[in-house]
């Protein structure tokens, strides 16, 4: 529980960063005379509730969203909140120390939305930094630190982003959330697997029943975002996010659970999408009201000046089944080459190829979930591929390449996560024809702790051989890839930890990649 101070204690984001992965979230947290609101009409909660921390994400040039929940009890029913409606005060600052209040107001906490609340608060200025927090009764939560993007003519702007997936709790320690918090970005892009639906085994005990429904989903959350580490990379900056498999249950495709599922098809998976979707609403940062079913569109833009224009796509609730049969490497067949076989779905394809239409950065980005660029273990047709990825699902992918050729045939970034290995490949028109053109580069980032395969780890030689676009790869590691991009160019360094099943394990840079605007992807760091 927090304990509450008269003394005028200032909090930098530092120290919060300090403090909240030394000390799970127990911070010392003055009381504020700046804090005018009118008197509570709600019960108070009776323990701290704020364990979960703040976030904040989906940045706008004039608005963002802020989100907390109130839980003393994250893993157990309703978070350990006695039944209620509460209230949330919240106060937005152009200070760490939230001297100058700019924005205030209060929030209802329900628990149909297990406690949570997202703030959107709009009419702030373009390419700010600001500071915020939340109070419920007696209770101060930490402080945050945002931004809100630059104006969208800004040819000036420049962006320090952080990529990162695949977190198993079980598998390892948030060790690389705490570099990235130290890096202090701009925007943390996370392209799924936040949660792992079922228990693993390793070195942090994730003893949880699977999550089915509603209350395990909201258990599971509970349980990762308690973690010190992943709430100090929350608090440091906004998110922007999408969603894999996991979050739901593995390897699942739309409408279609796993062969080995628990849930039946039809209305008992559907039951079950939809408690998934809505317990990721209630613990993430949307600007969209909750989902009442089992579709809940997440693909977006955040745009970024005139440098970046990032699509965050969902290539899991509008996919086909995987083709091919039930094994996720192997040889492709002709479902997996079909005109018709989706992984965006006829919509979301309609919305990203008007976006890259009118989009006038620099960079256009698709910040998104398997590897979109062909990995081929045995080349040809029928050869041996990952059908789970783009490589399933060839015309799919086809349709985005011809996008990027008619709309934005240069400096295209894709942003990758799901296999739990770090690559780099340059991002072809038609991967059968080494000699087609260029139109970018697809970053891979490691999983932060999910444990990697050995069987990717044997293959890779051979695959590296097969694939000549595939430029670099590092099946090992865990971390983050930090990018760094303006106008010019678009860097990226692959922070490495040490080892992730050690706590505080050392982070170093382990490779360092350059796109120079309208250029050929280079490695720097050799």
């Amino acid at each position: 529980m927090v304990a509450m101070s008269n003394d005028r204690t200032q909090l930098t984001r530092r120290a919060f960063v300090a403090g909240a992965a030394g000390m799970a979230g127990a911070l010392v947290l003055p009381s504020s005379p700046t804090w005018s609101m009118p008197g509570e009409r709600s019960p108070a909660p009776a323990a701290y509730p704020f364990t979960l921390g703040v976030a904040s994400g989906d940045p706008l040039t004039t608005a963002i969203v802020l989100w907390t929940r109130l839980a003393p009890e994250p893993t157990e029913l309703d978070g350990g909140m006695a039944r209620g409606v509460y209230d949330v005060d919240w106060e937005l600052a152009t200070d760490p120390e939230m001297r100058t209040v700019v924005r205030r107001g209060r929030a209802a906490a329900r628990r149909r939305d297990a406690y949570s609340v997202h703030i959107d608060v709009r009419g702030l200025h373009p390419g700010r930094t600001f500071w915020y927090r939340f109070r419920s009764g007696p209770h101060l939560s930490p402080i945050g630190r945002t931004r809100t993007a630059p104006r969208l003519r800004d040819r000036r702007a420049e962006l320090s982003l952080a990529l990162v997936s695949c977190q198993r709790y079980a598998s390892g320690y948030y060790t690389a959330y705490d570099d990235l918090a130290a890096a202090e970005p701009d925007l943390v892009a996370h392209v799924g697997d936040y949660i792992y639906e079922s228990a693993g085994t390793g070195v942090r005990d994730e003893s949880l029943p699977t999550a089915v429904d509603l209350p395990t989903y909201r258990a599971r959350y509970g349980l990762y975002k308690s973690d010190p580490s992943l709430q100090a990379a929350h608090a440091i900056a906004p998110w922007t996010f999408t969603w894999d498999d996991h979050e739901v249950e593995n390897n699942y495709a739309g409408d279609t659970p796993q062969l080995s599922s628990p849930t039946p098809l039809g209305r008992p998976w559907e039951r079950r999408r939809a408690a998934a979707y809505k317990a990721y609403w209630e613990h993430m940062p949307f600007r969209r009201p909750a989902p009442t079913s089992a579709d809940f569109r997440i693909h977006r833009r955040v745009r970024w000046g005139r440098v970046a224009d990032i699509f965050v796509l969902d290539t899991r609730q509008y996919r086909d089944d995987q083709p091919c049969g039930p094994a996720d490497i192997g040889p492709r067949c002709d479902d997996s080459l079909a005109d018709d076989t989706r992984m965006l779905g006829g919509r979301q394809v309609g919305w990203l190829n008007r976006g890259l239409a009118s989009s006038d950065a620099r960079w256009a980005v698709l910040a998104q979930q398997v590897v979109f660029s062909q990995l081929a273990f045995v080349p040809g047709d029928p050869g041996v591929y990952n059908l789970d990825q783009w490589d399933g699902y060839v015309a799919a992918r086809g349709r985005v390449q011809q996008a990027f050729t008619e709309h934005h045939p240069d400096n295209n970034v894709v942003l990758t996560g799901d296999i739990h290995a770090a690559g780099v490949s340059d991002l072809l028109a038609d991967y059968d024809d080494p000699t087609s053109a260029n139109l970018g580069a697809e970053f891979i980032g490691t999983s932060v702790s999910s444990g990697g395969s050995s069987a990717l780890q044997s293959a890779i030689p051979t695959v590296l051989n097969n694939n000549p676009h595939i430029r670099w790869a590092d099946t090992t590691r865990r971390g983050w890839v930090h990018h760094r991009v303006d106008r010019d160019s678009w860097k990226a360094d692959f922070r490495f930890v040490t080892d992730a099943t050690v706590p505080d394990s050392p982070v170093e840079t382990g490779a360092s990649w350059e796109i120079p605007a309208f250029g050929q992807l280079e490695r720097t760091d050799q």
